[in-house]
């Protein structure tokens, strides 16, 4: 959210363990060696993975969650996808 712009976006079918690891992953490719980013997500089970955990990690992010009932923070983004489906999917 420093500077609103997109890092990196992979779109699917479903929401599941291989689309969020295909998003991550060009991302990290993406910082630079001093970076150290805030992950912000919901607390769906992908971002609670040991998998993705251990990515994010590895890459030095910070993960932040909201605290259940708490969507404020996860906010930009679900503004995000929300356009992004009225445009492109729902059309």
């Amino acid at each position: 959210m420093f500077d609103q712009s997109i890092v990196c976006y992979v779109l699917g079918h479903s929401n599941n363990n291989g689309l969020v690891l295909n998003t991550i992953k060009p991302a990290i490719r993406r910082l630079a060696e001093d970076e150290c980013p805030i992950l912000q997500s919901d607390r769906f089970f992908q971002y609670t993975s040991k998998q993705f955990k251990q990515i994010i990690q590895e890459a030095k992010i910070v993960h932040s969650m909201s605290r259940v009932g708490r969507c404020s923070d996860n906010g930009p983004n679900e503004a995000c996808w929300g356009t992004l489906k009225v445009v492109k999917y729902y059309l």
